[in-house]
């Protein structure tokens, strides 16, 4: 598939950014990264509860937390499974009516467990939030692949893909030297400077 190179100019009223007020294709940018930024918080708290540190998964649509970390073992242990090795390490408490856990003060401790659990678990943000001020979902990018470089300082997201933007976008094609040029240029941007 051969690559194409845009500069998105706008949302259109069919970009579903829209309806959450969101302008400027960098201004729904921003919004995402906030979300990010807060969902990062967030679990930080969360696992912060528990003694441990979050780990953070995406399943390609969505991204929040997988479970947590704990530097030594939990406790009590059989109140969680055992750390997964592919998920770098993380656990999390056991299914409800678990077998390891016996007598009525581990029962009603792991009960109370699942509960701080289910109450206090972040709420996921949705990937397609990232590309979907670009006029992508994530989707759209998963046989083609796709880049982005967004230029903080000018307002303008700039995309490397096989299709152009179909998701509410007005955008201009440009040339590849021109879309390696931005991505120069803002290397060197870090998105929290400017939310």
């Amino acid at each position: 598939m051969t690559t194409r190179y845009f500069k998105i100019t706008a949302l259109t009223d069919a970009n579903p950014l829209k309806e959450r007020g969101f302008e400027a294709p960098i201004e729904a940018m921003k919004g995402h990264l906030r979300d990010k930024k807060k969902l990062m918080k967030d679990a930080d708290e969360f696992a912060a509860q528990f003694g441990a540190k979050p780990v953070m998964v995406t399943n390609g649509s969505t991204y929040g937390v997988h479970g947590v970390y704990f530097p030594g073992d939990p406790e009590p242990a059989e109140l969680w499974v055992k750390p997964e090795p592919k998920a770098r390490f993380s656990t999390r408490p056991r299914a409800k009516g678990a077998r390891q856990v016996k007598g009525t003060e581990m029962k009603q401790a792991h009960r109370e467990l699942l509960e701080e659990w289910s109450l206090g678990m972040p709420k996921r943000i949705d990937m397609d939030d990232q590309w979907l001020p670009a006029g992508y979902c994530t989707v759209d990018l998963v046989i083609g692949g796709g880049q982005m470089a967004v230029d903080y300082e000018g307002g303008h997201i700039y995309v490397a893909a096989g299709q152009p933007p179909e998701r509410g976008a007005e955008w201009e094609e440009i040339t590849s030297g021109e879309f390696q040029r931005i991505q120069e240029a803002v290397k060197d941007q870090k998105a929290e400077d400017y939310l």
